[in-house]
């Protein structure tokens, strides 16, 4: 745009002209008698002089024209993108929000720079603009309220992203920003159909652009809608050298009270540490640890380039639970010390479930001697073996504190005994039952109205092969029970011992299991033994689960030197066995894997409720980044499973009730990936984006400076020209200067004239 009607000052220019037409100066002659020299003295000064004026005269020429121009302001046409000032955009904006954007740099961090661009932007674009400001995940940055949304499909305007801004904060589970990307491309195209005359859709991208930014970007093929100009705008920097916590591990993962636990902590050197080591401290501690005195265990660990990665362990002892209580949680927290460019990934949190997970009711001690054994060593189910003549080891409480209860080869379980577990069992528990040694034809201890309302089949006679005979084959593992389905795998894998046939598994004795109730199951059977019951069964009772065992499972010996089987003699089956019932009935986990999450891209933690009275709600959520108490809890209708939608920052969370008493723990940690700054190479986003569209910021770059040759129309030249029209001050000045100082000495010197 140029004001043209400005242009007729122009004609100033012929000023300068006659100013000089008017002051041209005429040498006044002075008879002197050195002719030669003097003459060829004033041809030289003549010369310069006029050179000079010349020059002078051009300058101001200039200087006259430079102002009228810069009276009608030009604006030069530059190629690009239009995002003049009030520009009409729709444009869907990236905005990275995982943890490596918390990267220091001096006094700002990759994320505040994306802020300060994005602000920028949003100057440029109309008020009428619409605006999708996105996640990592796709979902829309929180911030704005449900008033400020401009109902066209979520589209907003300048106001509300502004407003997202504000509210945006780093979230453990954001990663990768392909999710976005594919949404964004999704709503441009879709907008592109409603019409785009006079609109620029526009797609950026505000992200370090490390590895973990770009992951999965090769699962699908990403595609920018026609007309869309995309850009990546890379805040990062340059990544620095940091030391990370990238594991924090319990062994086992779930105890009993008073026992130990190994604490393995894995510190990574990420980066080339300076003098090619870095020597930290880490230190681990118990957040709620009776003992408040105790303080946190400390190890000088030192990294270099040729080991950048330690494993460094703590033993702890599992403090007691409180009186009263059946379960509970303990809080570990690592730390390392000083604090680098990435705090983030200097501590780690993990949960630790205290219970006892299983309880094996013997008849005596050597008969649960074995089975213990076996649960010992795979340090995955705190157990407790306790006597039936022990009462108190059975009452209803009791039961209740046990994820599963082994009844192990009881040759007269009383009644009460089976009601006690039938009521334990309708609250959601677990049994499993291994059968009575002993040779009577049908123990009636099995099979009164008491027993049969738990077990889902009658046991039957013992059945006990000759010593020569080589025993019955176990198989026929059922593929959609759990603990069977994964000892199925292992067999048709042929990575188990027990898959090879000299060591498959055997069975020499065995209680005859009868026909299971309606809603039981076969999950294991005999192969090639005639007439053959089945090996277990599994049934409900309520929301319970009772798993029934033809075959014994202790080891001990009978009089023809055999014992019920070769699980534990011959091959891995019998611990494979025990491990995987566990893992199913019991949860080994669950309770331990359900404490401790890693926090993944559309997964949040989950934790089941235990039963509540009306007194103990509301349950509120304390943890990272929530504020005084914590926040309330919604607990659904129609499960016990609830999922913190809360839980965004990384670290140690709990679920307390209105009284505070605690119920429920878990621990949010870091994928270990998300703190590697490595960036994804240029290439294979420009594959996407087009040549030239990856644009690396500097720390505090202005937005015009970045997208320099990006920009297109409103590139006022006024600045430019005021700049040229001072520095041909300066020279005009200059010029001047001498040109009226050469005058002043040719009008003081004698001028030679020829003699008459």
């Amino acid at each position: 745009m140029v004001h043209a009607y400005l242009l007729a000052f122009s004609i100033m220019a012929g000023v300068p002209v006659l100013l000089h037409m008017l002051k041209k100066g005429q040498p006044k002659r002075i008879i002197f008698p050195a002719m030669r020299f003097l003459l060829e003295r004033q041809q030289k000064s003549r010369r310069r002089s006029q050179l000079q004026n010349l020059l002078l005269l051009l300058v101001r020429v200039a200087i006259m024209l430079l102002a009228c121009l810069a009276l009608a302001r030009p604006l030069l046409p530059n190629p690009g993108i239009d995002l003049g000032q009030g520009a009409m955009v729709r444009a869907v904006l990236v905005l990275d929000l995982s943890p490596s954007m918390g990267q220091k740099q001096g006094q700002s961090t990759p994320l505040d720079e994306a802020r300060r661009l994005v602000g920028e932007m949003l100057g440029r674009f109309s008020p009428e603009s619409k605006i999708q400001l996105l996640r990592g995940d796709g979902e829309a940055v929180s911030g704005a309220t449900a008033a400020d949304v401009a109902g066209e499909s979520g589209w907003g305007n300048v106001k509300r992203a502004r407003q997202q801004m504000e509210g945006s904060r780093l979230i453990a589970s954001q990663g990768s920003v392909v999710p976005a990307l594919r949404k964004g491309s999704k709503l441009l195209e879709e907008a592109a159909k409603e019409g785009s005359e006079g609109v620029l859709n526009l797609l950026v991208v505000l992200s370090d652009r490390t590895r973990n930014s770009w992951q999965g970007a090769g699962a699908g093929q990403l595609k920018l809608p026609e007309g869309t100009e995309g850009y990546w705008l890379d805040v990062g920097g340059e990544a620095v050298p940091h030391v990370a916590i990238t594991q924090l591990v319990l062994d086992p993962p779930a105890a009993a009270p008073g026992s130990q636990v190994r604490v393995q902590v894995e510190l990574r050197a990420r980066g080339e540490p300076p003098g090619g080591k870095t020597a930290v401290q880490l230190s681990v501690g118990m957040d709620n640890d009776p003992d408040v005195a105790k303080p946190a265990e400390k190890k000088a660990v030192e990294l270099t380039t040729a080991e950048p990665v330690k494993l460094v362990e703590f033993v702890r002892k599992v403090p007691l639970l409180p009186e009263g209580e059946k379960e509970g949680y303990f809080q570990f927290t690592a730390r390392v010390q000083p604090d680098d460019a990435l705090p983030v990934d200097n501590t780690r949190g993990a949960t630790l479930p205290v219970r006892r997970e299983v309880l094996v009711l013997a008849g005596n001690p050597e008969e649960a001697e074995v089975l213990k054994s076996a649960m010992d060593a795979l340090r995955r189910h705190p157990v407790e073996v306790r006597l039936l003549a022990d009462k108190a080891a059975w009452v209803p409480q009791e039961l209740a504190a046990s994820r599963v209860v082994w009844l192990a080869h009881l040759e007269n379980p009383p009644q009460e005994l089976w009601n006690n577990l039938e009521s334990y069992l309708r609250a959601g528990g677990s049994l499993v039952v291994l059968p009575p040694a002993g040779a009577v034809a049908k123990p009636t201890a099995y099979s009164n109205a008491a027993a049969d309302a738990v077990l889902p089949a009658a046991y039957g006679a013992l059945e006990v092969l000759p010593a020569l005979e080589r025993g019955w084959k176990v198989g026929g593992w059922d593929a959609v029970e759990g603990f069977t389905t994964a000892i199925q795998k292992l067999v048709t894998s042929g990575q188990a011992d027990f898959s090879v046939k000299e060591y498959e598994p055997l069975v020499w004795r065995a209680r005859r299991l009868g026909e299971p109730e309606a809603e039981a199951r076969v999950v294991a059977k005999f192969e090639g033994k005639p007439d053959a019951g089945p090996l277990a069964i599994i049934g409900k009772v309520g929301t319970g689960r009772v798993l029934q065992m033809a075959t014994g499972l202790d080891g001990r010996l009978f009089d023809n030197n055999r014992g019920w089987n070769n699980f534990y003699t011959d091959s891995s089956i019998g611990l494979v066995l025990v491990d995987q019932i566990n893992r199913d009935l019991a949860g080994t986990g669950s309770q331990a894997s359900s404490a401790n999450w890693v926090a993944r891209f559309g997964q949040k933690p989950e934790v089941d409720l235990p039963s509540l009275s009306p007194a103990m709600i509301p349950l509120r959520l304390r943890g990272p980044g929530l504020q005084g108490e914590g926040s309330d809890l919604v607990i659904p209708e129609k499960t016990n499973r609830l999922v913190m939608q809360d839980a965004e920052e990384p670290g140690n969370y709990q679920v307390r009730t209105a009284q505070k008493r605690l119920v429920r723990a878990f621990s949010l940690v870091l994928d270990a990936n998300e703190t590697d700054l490595d960036k994804v190479p240029l290439e294979e986003i420009e594959e996407w984006l087009g040549k030239g569209r990856v644009l690396t910021a500097g720390k505090g770059m202005e937005l015009d400076d970045l997208m320099t040759g990006q920009w297109q129309g409103d590139l006022d030249l006024l600045p430019w020209i005021l700049a040229l029209v001072v520095m041909l001050l300066a020279v005009e000045s200059w010029l001047a200067n001498k040109v009226f100082a050469n005058k002043d000495s040719a009008e003081g010197a004698p001028v030679p004239r020829s003699a008459a």
